[in-house]
């Protein structure tokens, strides 16, 4: 997976309010899925339980992930944005990104990008990222 989570959970988290949040309230009612550019959603429990958003512009992607706490009862939204060359067929992530917080003495999150070129493809409105094992697939929620 090009942008991994860990979150560990023993007990619960927080949820103060972050310039990430907004990623999780984007919404349009049919956003253009023939462009990379907007917002995209991805779900994962395989790092523990977390769903992610990034937002694609030309020079950037901004990162975010809800992640969740075990019990499911708590979350929190961590991301950062790092400089980027994006166009419909492909991404260049220009910098190590990386986000990571104590939500509480026993939970941690911690999300990253790592720098170097990915494949993107939009076939029927999904949009797939990397390569083989590593391919995440996303939906679109905001142009």
């Amino acid at each position: 997976m090009w942008i991994a989570a860990i979150c560990l959970a023993l007990a619960g988290c927080s949820g103060e309010e972050n310039e990430y949040d907004a990623l999780f309230s984007a919404s349009s009612a049919t956003p253009n899925t023939g462009t990379v550019f907007g917002v995209w959603e991805s779900k994962s429990d395989n790092t523990g339980p977390a769903d992610w958003r990034v937002r694609f512009t030309p020079n950037s992607i901004m990162i975010a992930s809800r992640c969740v706490s075990d019990d499911r009862k708590s979350s929190k939204i961590i991301g950062f944005t790092v400089p980027a060359e994006v166009t419909e067929q492909h991404l260049v992530i220009k910098e190590h990104g990386e986000a990571s917080e104590y939500i509480a003495s026993d939970f941690k999150c911690t999300i990253y990008a790592e720098p170097g070129e990915r494949n993107v493809e939009i076939v029927d409105g999904s949009l797939t990222m990397g390569v083989g094992e590593s391919e995440d697939h996303w939906h679109k929620v905001a142009d």
